[in-house]
């Protein structure tokens, strides 16, 4: 610990399904890529390139945000800010895979040392991305429709014009969640849909406002229950 050039690095962001060849040989293509930009610059750089505020240019790091910040990123900033200042994270497995589309400098650079082939990386996209739907159609679809046939209307001898505005909002929602008609379908049959078609990009939509849905559908019940006597 008193040693100035120890070092500790940490990288938490693997998974239990992470394949640890791979990840490793990512971090180190990675790793050299930085090691060529640092050794061309003075330590002061380096230090002014990771303390850089989001806008300002750097000779390596991303423009677009900021890198380092001594407040909890968490606690001292708002969502929009902590989104605006250090990058959106991806919402859905479908956001996260379509980076190797829409960041072809980072693939570039992960793939140049030779271990990460095309073959390999569309091989983990397509693990991953059929993980993501197994998981959605098996499990979490059918746990939040359960949650729907929960939030039943409460019988009450006393129910005032507040009790049935909550209810109509929390009728109305379930249906729109998990209700189908002949004219239309609700949103877990439309995102199952999008998923054993392979429309990824509607399904990651849909999953996104699925959860949304669920969460003002929780939001309303609770309020709802609290009033009842």
């Amino acid at each position: 610990m008193n040693n100035p050039y120890a070092t500790r690095f940490e990288l938490r962001a693997c998974n239990p399904y992470t394949n640890t060849y791979l990840v490793l040989a990512a971090i180190y293509t990675a790793v050299l890529d930085g090691v060529r930009a640092a050794i061309t610059h003075s330590t002061g750089e380096l230090l002014a390139e990771l303390s850089k505020q989001a806008g300002e240019d750097g000779f390596y790091l991303e423009k677009s945000r900021a890198y380092r910040s001594e407040a909890d990123v968490f606690e001292d900033y708002t969502p929009e800010e902590r989104n605006r200042l250090f990058g959106t994270p991806p919402a859905t497995v479908w956001e996260n895979m379509e980076s190797f589309n829409n960041y072809p400098e980072k693939k570039a650079v992960i793939t140049s040392g030779g271990a990460l082939r095309d073959q390999i990386i569309d091989a983990f996209r397509a693990g991953a991305l059929l993980r993501w739907k197994t998981e959605l159609i098996a499990r979490i679809i059918p746990e939040n429709r359960e949650i729907v046939r929960k939030t039943q209307e409460i019988k009450s001898q006393c129910v005032t014009d507040q009790d049935a505005y909550n209810w109509n909002k929390i009728s109305t929602l379930r249906t729109y969640l998990a209700k189908d008609s002949i004219d239309s379908k609700s949103l877990f049959t439309l995102l199952i849909g999008a998923l054993e078609t392979g429309d990824y990009a509607t399904a990651s939509g849909l999953q996104v406002e699925m959860y949304d849905k669920m969460a003002e559908l929780h939001s309303l019940y609770d309020a709802y229950s609290k009033n009842m006597i």
